[in-house]
């Protein structure tokens, strides 16, 4: 396949559905480049709506609606078994070798790891267990996945676990995002080596509380959506805001 000519390779690649095209970004560095680069024109994987939430108040509505089997009064156990719930979509052998062909710098991520530098910024209450919750596009029956990242990973495992997961979000699609909490900008451009990565979301809404609040939420709107079209809305009394853009 290597020796057959540019467009015949951007049509087979375009037969391809996402799953397999971010396999081969992983196992062959040429074709990584090549998709990125012709991105726009192949499969993304789409989903409905992106939101972060906070799981120690998302715990019970998990329990409740069985998306996750709770291990009868062993609540501590619930972080590891989210987390484990959809690993089976990495692979191990993805895992374990996410840094073949990569060109990310190693001293990027030993900084993240070394200033623990964390994966996300609240916009509204403090001292959240964060999760990424997905709701596939799916019109008869909409499929949720919940992933837990490291806000402050420790490990360098645990930066090309949060890697690999940002790497299918940035090259997803959505229709709608919901967001009390953000990713630190400052994260994004340490991991990615600042290239211009952003979130293709088409509408969305964010709250939260305190104005330096406001403001990392509308330069997270403005430089990981791509926005200009923001609303916003204050409420004085209670010091809180609500933001929508699309």
């Amino acid at each position: 396949m290597n020796n057959l000519p540019l467009e015949v390779k951007l049509d087979i690649l375009k037969f391809l559905n996402f799953d397999q095209l971010f396999i081969l970004q992983q196992i062959n560095f040429y074709f990584k480049l090549l998709i990125e680069k012709n991105c726009e024109k192949l499969a993304k994987e789409e989903f409905y709506s992106i939101s972060i939430v906070d799981l120690k108040k998302y715990e019970y509505l998990i329990w409740k609606f069985g998306l996750i089997e709770l291990k009868e009064n062993k609540k501590e156990y619930f972080p590891l078994q989210l987390w484990n719930k959809f690993n089976y979509k990495i692979g191990m052998f993805l895992f374990n070798n996410l840094n073949n062909g990569k060109t990310l710098k190693e001293k990027n991520w030993q900084t993240i790891i070394y200033k623990q530098i964390p994966l996300f910024l609240y916009i509204n209450e403090p001292e959240q267990e964060f999760a990424i919750r997905l709701i596939k596009k799916d019109y008869f029956r909409p499929s949720r996945q919940l992933v837990k990242i490291p806000n402050n990973p420790k490990t360098m495992e645990e930066v090309n676990f949060i890697y690999y997961w940002l790497q299918r979000l940035f090259s997803s699609t959505f229709e709608y995002s919901e967001f009390n909490s953000v990713f630190n900008p400052e994260f994004i451009n340490l991991i990615f080596e600042e290239n211009g990565q952003y979130l293709n979301i088409k509408s969305g809404v964010l709250q939260g509380f305190e104005a330096k609040n406001q403001i990392n939420a509308i330069n997270f709107v403005k430089e990981y959506l791509k926005k200009e079209d923001i609303e916003n809305y204050n409420r004085p009394r209670d010091n809180n805001w609500f933001m929508r853009f699309s």
